[in-house]
């Protein structure tokens, strides 16, 4: 049997992997996704919606139970746990009838189950194929480590911006503050310096006076 040459090989298909292998088969790349147990892993099994299903309807019964102090009448709730089970069912169901192998083979990817987890026969991992995906991988890492390094640089930036246009404000203020004060420590010397003129007049005119008096005496 010929051997299948892929551009990834992603092993596991829970939630990281799904996406990964629908990102790179959207590039154009040819993915082989390999899953030992159930496409979508403990997110879509046993943990992330079952138990949001659950909070759901743990949220229903706690509104049925307070419903009173909203004016709506309702009488204390009875749980069915084989009913919540149906629905916890139920939820893990519509969300993995996206992520069905048929499914998945449909969007490009080839898709490969069993208890190895391994690629076998046809579809062998060459150690080329293990050096590529780490490359591939490492690319990606690099990219990712690049990108958040350009968006910290540009929140730099932008803060940057507005100390700049604060600290203008700052000293536009501070600039305006002393002109102020100067003109108003002008406007005081001058009023310090017509008080000065007014009591030297002052005094003057008294020292007339008493010379005045003064030479009236007999």
């Amino acid at each position: 049997m010929s051997k299948q040459q892929y551009d990834l090989v992603i092993i596991g298909a829970g939630a990281g992997g799904l996406i990964a292998a629908g990102f790179a088969v959207q590039l154009g790349a040819k993915v082989a996704l390999v899953e030992k147990d159930r496409i979508g892993g403990d997110c879509t099994w046993t943990g992330c919606v079952p138990s949001k299903a659950l909070l759901k309807v743990a949220k229903v019964a706690h509104h049925v139970r307070t419903a009173s102090q909203y004016g709506i009448m309702s009488q204390t709730p009875v749980t069915d746990m084989a009913k919540v089970q149906e629905y916890l069912d139920a939820a893990v169901q519509q969300i993995y009838k996206a992520t069905t192998p048929e499914e998945l083979r449909q969007k490009g990817m080839d898709v490969y189950l069993g208890p190895e987890g391994v690629l076998t026969g046809s579809a062998r991992v060459s150690q080329e194929m293990r050096e590529k995906a780490v490359v591939t991988f490492r690319r990606q890492e690099l990219e990712s480590r690049r990108r958040e390094l350009e968006r910290k640089r540009r929140i730099f930036e932008a803060r940057m911006v507005m100390l700049r246009a604060e600290f203008e404000v700052e000293e536009e203020i501070i600039q305006q503050t002393i002109s102020e004060s100067e003109l108003l420590g002008e406007e005081v010397v001058q009023d310090r310096g017509q008080m000065v003129l007014s009591r030297q007049a002052d005094s003057s005119s008294y020292k007339k006076d008493v010379r005045a008096k003064g030479a009236r005496r007999p």
